[in-house]
């Protein structure tokens, strides 16, 4: 008894959820290529979506770090393709390759995400070594600074 009290919930919400197949195969997109043009501009769109993160927002408490650029450019990628999917049923082309919300595009959305944040990452790592073997060097006046990111030397620029 106690039992099915509890998985009621779970139950009515599956019921809820799991509509017929065809109206299913009309809101998902039925589009699985990879590697088409598609892919690759909703990719573009990640990694420009968390570059503009990490640009205009900086470090903002509500992305302040990899993974919460990474779910806001994921929202933002859903909400595109929510917008996407309500264009295709007025326009009626709802169930053809390429409309409605498709699992591969936000895929798509958060590799170009995770692939700005590597990028972001690499060349944090480069520039922050390249500023502490220069500052280390003799004979250069240097700086003790202390950020969020690492502590070390800087050099001031003399010359």
């Amino acid at each position: 008894m106690l039992a099915t009290r509890r998985m009621t919930p779970f139950l009515l919400l599956a019921l809820v959820c799991a509509p017929s197949r065809s109206a299913m195969s009309q809101f998902f997109d039925p589009d699985r290529c990879f590697t088409c043009r598609d892919s690759w501009k909703h990719a573009g769109a990640g990694f420009a979506l968390d570059g503009g993160l990490r640009v205009v927002v900086g470090h903002h408490r509500l992305a302040d770090t990899w993974y919460q650029r990474v779910g806001w450019v994921a929202l933002a990628g859903g909400i595109f393709e929510v917008g996407q999917w309500d264009a295709a049923r007025g326009e009626g082309k709802l169930g053809q390759r390429g409309y409605g919300w498709g699992w591969k595009d936000e895929t798509m959305n958060v590799a170009g995400a995770l692939a700005a944040e590597g990028v972001a990452a690499l060349f944090d790592r480069l520039v922050w070594r390249h500023l502490r073997r220069s500052a280390a060097r003799p004979g250069k006046e240097t700086v003790r600074h202390s950020s969020y990111r690492t502590s070390g030397v800087y050099r001031i620029g003399m010359q």
